[in-house]
């Protein structure tokens, strides 16, 4: 009877255990790819870049360049006049993707004062469009940050083969 009972409670326990740990990683690596946009495209638009590479890829000197983040598991892609950081081939759940929509708003709010949310902007096909822009849209001066995520599929095959279609990303575009 005492051996069922401290097994239940350390099976009790590894469960809270096991919930609290799968809360803290869903928050962490919501707050690591902000960290991962802000350390390399937003260094970017500062002209501050993360290596020669980079640099050379927004400048439209180079070729793109990829970078990996191992705490968000995502990578940073810079190429001419934009930086975006997007899902690596674990893609965030339901869960994380709305929390990783408010820490994103929230993040461009404090991070990027000059921009205003455009509520008018939209994409077809996407389930998640935002965009955060400075000056008028036929302002060729106008840049700006989306939020982005198209439309999931529903057949499963298509996710394994192309995971690119459901990424969430965040992106920085200027023009030059």
């Amino acid at each position: 009877m005492r051996y069922a009972k401290v097994l239940a409670e350390i099976a009790v326990g590894l469960s809270i255990g096991m919930v609290a740990r799968s809360a803290y990683q869903s928050a962490h690596r919501v707050e690591a790819m902000i960290a991962h946009f802000d350390r390399v495209c937003r260094s970017a638009y500062d002209g501050d870049f993360v290596s020669d590479a980079a640099r050379e890829a927004f400048e439209g000197t180079g070729e793109p360049e990829m970078i990996w983040d191992g705490a968000s598991k995502t990578f940073a892609e810079v190429q001419y006049s934009r930086c975006a950081v997007f899902e690596g081939e674990h893609l965030l759940n339901d869960e994380d993707r709305a929390q990783f929509e408010l820490a994103a708003a929230d993040y461009l709010a404090e991070a990027f004062p000059q921009l205003t949310f455009d509520p008018n902007a939209a994409l077809g096909y996407f389930d998640l469009f935002k965009f955060w822009a400075q000056y008028d849209v036929n302002d060729p001066r106008r840049w700006g940050i989306s939020l982005s995520r198209i439309q999931r599929p529903s057949d499963l095959t298509a996710i394994v083969e192309n995971w690119s279609l459901v990424r969430t990303e965040i992106e920085i575009v200027i023009p030059h």
